[in-house]
């Protein structure tokens, strides 16, 4: 997980080491994360994901209200392998 610095820069909000990135390991991450910033089932927030394995339900789970939302260098990196060109880069 990212955040914001003073500079608008990216700084790591928190990390963890597993032994692969599947449901139960997002589940351990988001709720010991949920516990650390006090979060609960009710906080509404937004998720950037990369489409990592099992977050997406592991966030659904444990934060109904919170939305998710895609990483643009994901998409882009999809989306080049299919079109090139600027309609792809106007379409992006």
């Amino acid at each position: 997980m990212n955040g914001l610095d003073g500079n608008i820069c990216t700084y790591p909000l928190a990390y963890g080491v597993i032994e692969s990135e599947n449901y139960s390991s997002w589940t351990w991450f988001l709720k010991n994360l949920g516990d650390d910033l006090d979060l609960n089932t009710n906080s509404n927030f937004t998720f950037i994901t990369n489409r990592q394995k099992g977050v997406l339900p592991a966030i659904a789970k444990l934060f109904p209200c919170a939305e998710n939302r895609f990483c643009l260098r994901l998409i882009h990196e999809i989306m080049k392998r299919k079109w090139r060109g600027k309609e792809f880069k106007d379409c992006l």
